[in-house]
């Protein structure tokens, strides 16, 4: 897996590139994650930065879709075949299709991976599904299914019931096999 960038690393990245100094660069950081540690609760976005691509066979289901969730921020609708259009535009492709629980793969096209760094399949299995297969092949350098999301859940109901929270790291691990 990479390794995440250190704030220095990223300060050197936005001085460098907006021709300001280092320092410069990390008090802008610090003072964009003051602000969106204030306002946290309001729904803190950065408008025009970063987006989502909201697809789904079904292009009005979509926009319905879009409609409900506009305020949350930079959302884009589409079907599967518009796509490819945007493809080499994202960081992160998540299935939350049904598909891979039928050992299908859901009609991403294989150009939708290109450049992404991490493919998240919210299903959970012994080794790839069809669409963590489809992500290697396109040459996404990490891959995850949702084993953590499952054990996740488990325990916020378990905490909801019990009024205890319980360690789920451990059984993450003990749970997850190798996506080979």
């Amino acid at each position: 897996m990479a390794k995440a960038l250190t704030k220095s690393q990223i300060a050197a990245s936005v001085a460098e590139k907006s021709g300001i100094t280092k320092k410069q660069a990390g008090e802008i950081l610090e003072f964009i994650a003051d602000l969106a540690y204030k306002n946290a609760k309001n729904s803190f976005t950065l408008p025009g930065l970063g987006k989502l691509v909201l697809v789904n066979r079904t292009l009005s289901k979509a926009a319905a879709l879009g409609t409900e969730f506009a305020a949350a921020g930079n959302l884009v609708v589409c079907g599967y075949p518009e796509l490819a259009d945007l493809s080499g535009q994202f960081d992160l492709v998540i299935n939350a299709t049904s598909a891979s629980l039928r050992g299908e793969l859901p009609p991403v096209p294989a150009n939708a991976f290109r450049g992404a760094a991490l493919a998240y399949e919210l299903a959970y299995g012994k080794g790839l599904t069809p669409f963590l297969q489809a992500a290697r092949a396109a040459g996404v350098p990490n891959l995850a299914d949702g084993v953590g999301m499952l054990v996740e859940q488990a325990a916020e109901a378990f905490t909801w019931w019990r009024g205890v929270r319980p360690q789920t790291a451990p059984l993450i691990a003990q749970m997850t096999v190798p996506l080979i």
